[in-house]
């Protein structure tokens, strides 16, 4: 992959960044939904389940089949020296 390829996933694409703001400004579960059913590896997809854990609770975030990254999860294989 070259640098500008790389850069492109580094950002939100105009259309995404347009339902980005779209949801935040609207702050409706509905509308973190609709976010994430167009961009589900999206940019901001981590922030619209955020949103979504702290309006619905993470297990129901989870039921709707919603996860967040293990945040972490690269350093558990590393060993300590």
């Amino acid at each position: 992959m070259g640098f500008a390829a790389f850069l492109a996933t580094c950002a939100a694409t105009p259309q995404e960044q347009q339902a980005w703001d779209n949801a935040r400004s609207t702050g409706t579960v509905a509308a973190y939904r609709a976010y994430l059913t167009e961009f589900p590896n999206g940019f901001y997809a981590g922030q619209a389940i955020g949103a979504l854990e702290n309006a619905l609770g993470p297990s129901a975030v989870a039921e709707l089949g919603y996860t967040t990254p293990a945040r972490g999860s690269e350093q558990s294989s590393v060993a300590a020296y």
